[in-house]
């Protein structure tokens, strides 16, 4: 029943569909306003997640992202990966993997300094002493660049060229991935997991020699609707498949089902998660 509803919701027409959402919102706020700011439990770790109704239901009730955890989780990495969580949010991916490979190292780059203040805050509850985190934006440069929040979903604060006013958006840092790694500021990456609301075609660019050196194993979001130039969007599909063929292969996570894949197509996406999984096989 919740996936025909799912196809019914992607297939309404924008208009109706900004209605829906609006309501769909609403409503969420009003049912889980009072768990807001406090401690959920969610796979054994706790999280406080604060008022992003995007994440939130799925989180309570234990369902957020599950094939895609499942996954990784119980993929078999070396004791002394270095973990990248590109668009750490809250800290959902570190902390997991903070607790079930204590060994590891984790970056969480995050630079929403309001976002930054709840990752500390999970972090020390969970008592994850193998995380730092990075105040940066990963991208194809080092410059400063707008992030645009989100009120109501911080996980979908995104970077944008420029702000006409300072209403809603924040000056951050941005850093290119290869020169943090050539110039050892920070440890080189064995696994990147990137969530950066369309943000993800400047950091594979800037990630772009450690990749082709080293093969970490890579984990990007595909969310369609983040994509509003579409001339970027085909950019973006054409680096991806260009890493699935250096890679030989790629995992293609949608509707919960999980797909073997040479080449990536636009055809293949639609206004739904998708997930991108290299060098897992």
């Amino acid at each position: 029943m919740r996936e025909i509803l799912k196809n019914f919701i992607l297939k309404l027409n924008p208009k109706i569909m900004r209605i829906f959402l609006f309501v769909y919102h609403t409503f969420l706020v009003l049912r889980y306003r009072k768990r807001f700011s406090s401690f959920i439990e969610f796979r054994g770790i706790e999280l406080k997640v604060g008022k992003d109704v995007s994440i939130f239901p799925s989180l309570y009730r234990g369902t957020y992202e599950r094939f895609e955890l499942d996954m990784l989780l119980g993929y078999a990495f070396k004791n002394t990966t270095c973990f990248w969580d590109v668009g750490a949010n809250i800290g959902i991916y570190s902390i997991l993997f903070a607790k079930k490979h204590p060994g590891w190292k984790i970056y969480a780059f995050e630079p929403n300094n309001e976002v930054e203040i709840l990752l500390r805050e999970n972090i020390a509850k969970n008592l994850s002493q193998n995380i730092e985190i990075v105040p940066l934006a990963l991208s194809d440069k080092a410059s400063s660049a707008v992030l645009k929040l989100n009120r109501h979903r911080a996980g979908g604060n995104n970077l944008i060229d420029s702000a006409r006013n300072s209403s809603g958006v924040l000056e951050v840092m941005t850093a290119k991935g290869d020169e943090l790694v050539a110039l050892n500021k920070i440890l080189r990456p064995d696994f990147i997991k990137i969530d950066c609301e369309g943000h993800e075609l400047e950091i594979l660019i800037g990630l772009r020699d450690t990749i082709f050196h080293y093969k970490p194993i890579i984990s990007i979001e595909i969310l369609k609707d983040n994509w509003i130039n579409q001339n970027r969007l085909a950019l973006f599909i054409i680096n991806l498949n260009e890493l699935v063929k250096m890679y030989g292969n790629a995992i293609f996570i949608k509707n919960n089902k999980s797909f073997s894949i040479t080449h990536l197509g636009l055809e293949d996406l639609d206004n739904s998660l998708q997930t991108l999984i290299l060098g897992l096989i």
